[in-house]
């Protein structure tokens, strides 16, 4: 069926982290925002740097947990019982505020976008293609469009989603219905494009939607196909118009005779299966 919509995944698809995770410089980030709160609530007694590293690991263990069960977590919960471990009874939008502080800008940890993402979405949007992010993290709620924007990508999408959207995490199949609804597409009409297998492309496949692989530079060892199979695998987002499927041009009386699965090489006019698996 006709390709209406693109669905990213964000980290390692739209972009990367290039530093290492810094335990410290993130736990250091938190206790400052944590340290503010309690100098605006007049607590004294509360250390800031156990409260936030007593947040960040809570936060982790229950990431987790959830992805065993794939059910989104109620993160304010698990705040809830930080503060009250730590002598603090605090109000709904006290406890916002602690969660809030918990969150470190992604550029502040070394984030960039790829060079690539910008001028990809924008020939997107332009060919007619409908565009939606999805993303799991915890603080997609509240800081996913700021993210987006300080990345570049304000703007761009039609639709952003997240577990706290759907109330599930990937790969499971209403994270990705709920996406499709809010862009008003059948699963046959999108292509879901990110860089995991498992989470990426098995919940995809899971609702019979076409795939593409972001490797990113991986590669499997000779003869190896991955565990879970992708319609195409590509190393940058800017192969996405060389897809079959997404070339919006007339195609030429040759390429017009080629099965959907098959592609000539640019240089040769091979056709060749390389990069598509059925």
């Amino acid at each position: 069926m006709h390709v209406r919509a693109l669905i990213f995944d964000t980290t390692d698809t739209l972009w990367q982290h290039t530093l290492p995770h810094n335990a410290e410089r993130e736990r250091a980030a938190v206790a400052r925002a944590v340290a503010v709160l309690l100098d605006r609530w007049g607590v004294a007694y509360v250390d800031a740097t156990a409260l936030a590293a007593a947040l960040i690991g809570t936060i982790h263990e229950v990431e987790r947990e959830a992805r065993r069960s794939l059910l989104a977590p109620d993160y304010l919960l698990h705040v809830e019982r930080v503060a009250a471990a730590a002598g603090l009874v605090l109000s709904p939008d006290d406890l916002d505020l602690l969660w809030r502080a918990s969150y470190v800008d992604p550029e502040r940890l070394g984030r960039q976008t790829f060079p690539d993402t910008v001028a990809t979405l924008r020939w997107a949007r332009e060919a007619g293609y409908l565009l939606a992010v999805i993303d799991d993290s915890p603080h997609a709620a509240h800081f996913l469009a700021t993210e987006l924007a300080g990345a570049g990508l304000a703007g761009l999408f039609d639709a952003v989603a997240g577990a706290h959207c759907s109330g599930w995490l990937r790969p499971h199949p209403r994270a990705f219905l709920d996406v499709l609804t809010r862009l008003g597409v059948e699963p046959s009409e999108a292509i879901v494009i990110g860089d995991s297998l498992t989470t990426d492309i098995h919940g995809a496949r899971l609702l019979g939607m076409r795939t593409v692989w972001k490797r990113n530079g991986r590669r499997l060892p000779a003869g190896q196909r991955p565990a879970v199979m992708p319609t195409y695998q590509i190393d940058d987002l800017c192969e996405l118009r060389d897809l079959p499927e997404l070339r919006r041009e007339r195609p030429s009386f040759a390429e017009s005779r080629l099965l959907p699965s098959e592609t000539p090489d640019p240089t040769t006019g091979t056709i060749t299966r390389a990069d598509r698996y059925d």
